[in-house]
């Protein structure tokens, strides 16, 4: 009975100095703070006839050189036009190279003396305007990644590649009033509208307002102008 009573002092010690010891809270580190290379956004569903999508790069430092490759669908979607983007002051070699269902984009900054400035910080490395080609799904697969320092250190990153999802073909904007056809009836509603806008501009006399119709933008870049025109003329007897 003694030999007891003292085991259960002694666990009784053990608890109360267990219990005694300050709590050490360990933060987890953030994902936010590591580099990634990403599709942004990670997911675009049922898009307007255009959409566009952007490779951006964050949370990166000493940033020297990069090289990724970018692929897609091509039944599905089309690679309309991209475009490509440089850290402030880079004068360095670019490698820009598009096929059908993918591209292939590398850069570096200048070297010798003095070098271009490294890069630090989060940026869009390329946009992408796509068209909607056909009903379906795609992964917009970011691969062959690399960043590196000034001493062609690879520097450690993740990678999120994208989702392309549309379950239907919406209207082509060049088939201005949606009847399946585009005729005269499309070149007078983008006449109607011509020379207006999304926004006034104030140093104009005039309200670019005034006679805006948003479906009559059909390169969606908020003014309405020849470039419509041209668009709509292309496609000019055309059923869809």
């Amino acid at each position: 009975m003694r030999r007891r009573r003292e085991n259960l002092a002694f666990m009784s010690l053990i608890l109360l100095i267990l219990f005694s010891i300050p709590t050490v809270h360990i933060a987890p580190v953030s994902a936010d703070e590591t580099t990634k290379l990403y599709v942004d956004p990670p997911n675009t569903v049922d898009p307007t006839f255009f959409f566009t999508i952007d490779v951006t790069l964050a949370n990166i430092t000493n940033l020297f050189c990069w090289e990724y490759k970018l692929k897609w669908n091509s039944t599905i979607i089309e690679l309309v036009s991209h475009a490509i983007h440089a850290p402030a002051g880079w004068k360095g070699w670019v490698y820009d190279v598009v096929g059908a269902d993918y591209h292939w984009y590398a850069r570096s900054a200048r070297g010798g003396d003095p070098p271009d400035p490294l890069f630090n910080g989060s940026m869009s490395l390329c946009t992408y305007t796509f068209q909607l080609l056909d009903v379906g799904n795609c992964t917009l697969d970011l691969y062959d990644t690399i960043l590196a320092d000034y001493n062609i250190t690879d520097i450690p990153h993740s990678v999120e590649d994208g989702y392309f999802e549309n379950t239907q073909i919406p209207i082509p904007p060049w088939d201005v009033n949606g009847d399946g056809k585009v005729n005269i009836k499309d070149i007078g509603i983008v006449a109607v509208a011509f020379g207006s806008a999304a926004v006034d501009n104030p140093e104009t006399p005039q309200d670019e307002t005034e006679n805006w119709n948003p479906i009559a933008d059909v390169n969606f870049d908020g003014k309405i102008n020849i470039k419509d025109i041209g668009i709509v003329a292309i496609h000019f007897g055309e059923r869809v």
